[in-house]
């Protein structure tokens, strides 16, 4: 009876910790700044109690920071240089009967690939932008036609708080941006799941199990 108990309170905590995993957002946030010449991407968990931070200095060494409970640690990125030998892997002969994955790639798949794509999208968008950024190329006419463009659409990107200056009389970038937003495990868990599930997926499924000589009872 002890041992269940046991197993039991085991079990609780296991799902516990796997739906605070699927149900807490995750927090992300990517900052650019031309005057420190760096990139860092930040994801916080648990309303910032765990965290992680790349940053990715030019002409330094890159740096990774990890944040447990309001505790720091510091870890430099040294990059190698040595180049490592590849081994040569071994080429295993294919059957006969086995088909290439992009046999089976059709108008439904491509269809549902898009579908999902968008979906995974939609979950990845940065809910505030911020950029204020000047932007200037080798010829001005590339610099003019961006500009052009960045006209035509001003109206949609000051909503989203981007800013693009042209310089003319040299080639150049710029300035700072920031993108920030909330990732959920459990939309991505949905999102492949109805697509790992979806009739086209499926289908291409079901013939490579016939194909590989199981699940002949599956129509």
């Amino acid at each position: 009876m002890l041992l269940l108990n046991i197993v039991g309170i085991i079990l609780l905590i296991i799902v516990i910790l796997i739906s605070v995993i699927i149900l807490v957002p995750y927090t992300y946030v990517i900052m650019g700044n031309s005057i420190e010449n760096k990139i860092e991407v930040s994801i916080l968990w648990l309303f910032g109690m765990l965290g992680i931070a790349y940053s990715k200095k030019f002409n330094q060494e890159d740096e990774l920071l990890i944040n447990i409970f309001n505790v720091s640690k510091p870890v430099i990125i040294r990059n190698n240089k040595k180049v490592k030998h590849k081994k040569e892997k071994k080429h295993k002969n294919p059957k006969k009967n086995d088909k290439k994955w992009n046999s089976y790639i059709n108008k439904a798949v491509i269809v549902k690939l898009i579908d999902t794509l968008g979906k995974i999208w939609r979950e990845l968008k940065p809910d505030n932008i911020f950029a204020d950024i000047k932007v200037g190329f080798n010829d001005p006419m590339y610099t003019g036609f961006l500009y052009a463009l960045y006209s035509e659409f001003s109206h949609l990107l000051i909503k989203e708080n981007i800013q693009i200056q042209p310089v003319f009389d040299e080639q150049s970038i710029k300035g700072k941006f920031l993108a920030g937003g909330n990732i959920w495990i459990f939309n991505f868990l949905v999102i492949a799941l109805g697509f790992i599930f979806s009739s086209p997926i499926r289908k291409i499924m079901i013939l490579k199990m016939k194909e590989r000589g199981g699940a002949q009872y599956v129509r």
